[in-house]
């Protein structure tokens, strides 16, 4: 069970990054490399091998890379992946001042969240200025707050002003773990003689094994 706040600044456990090569064959890697570059004239062969073991030697340290991205440097507006919730349908709208029940994400990675979106099937300001969102960690922690225990947050204050707006984006980091129980409530928060609504979010990420694969094609695009 993971306590409130465990996931800031924390990096994915088991199911996260795997190293491409490991830290030993890529240290051997390396050795061979510089073997190979000291006994280059102008063969292109050899001057390609060396090229190519340099490259994998770089990619053994692709998980502590990972593992160690400052904060400043993860692409916050550059997800690799999106998490949509597919629970609300407009045959089972929200109305107004009714909360939904709980909507468990399945992750399919760990990863870093980046971003969370906001709409409505509806496609108005007027749903969209009606939607309260909890967000439930582990059973025990909330990823907002009124200072003294979890809450509803209307989308307004996660993205400014959805009275000119149909859809939104609130941008946020936290890293998490793939088996980490996360869940969604949405509540209608109009007041009577409202809209019902049907929400639409989307939970924005970074899969490390995207960045991964990024990595090696990066390397063999080098060493070619």
């Amino acid at each position: 069970m993971n306590t409130p706040g465990s996931h800031l600044g924390s990096r994915p456990g088991a199911g996260g990054a795997v190293p491409v090569v490991s830290r030993a064959l890529g240290g051997a890697v390396a050795h061979l490399a510089r073997t190979v570059a000291r006994g280059i004239g102008g063969n292109p062969a050899q001057l390609r091998l060396a090229r190519v073991l340099r490259s994998l030697a770089a990619m053994s340290e692709a998980e502590d890379t990972i593992q160690r991205i400052p904060v400043a440097e993860i692409p916050m507006a550059r997800p690799t992946r999106l998490l949509r919730v597919d629970a609300f349908t407009p045959s089972a709208q929200i109305a107004p001042g009714v909360t939904s029940n709980d909507v468990p994400l399945q992750w399919p990675a760990s990863g870093i969240l980046v971003g969370i979106s906001f709409g409505t099937i509806e496609g108005t300001p007027a749903a969209l200025s009606a939607l309260g969102v909890r967000i439930l960690i582990e059973g025990n922690s909330d990823l907002f707050t009124n200072g003294k225990a979890g809450t509803f947050v209307n989308v307004g204050m996660l993205m400014g002003s959805p009275a000119v707006a149909n859809m939104g984006f609130w941008p946020c980091i936290r890293w998490f773990d793939q088996g980490t129980i996360w869940d969604l409530i949405s509540r209608n928060e109009a007041l009577g003689g409202g809209v019902s609504i049907t929400p639409t979010i989307g939970f924005h990420f970074v899969d490390p094994r995207d960045l991964e694969e990024l990595a090696i094609a990066t390397a063999a695009r080098d060493a070619g």
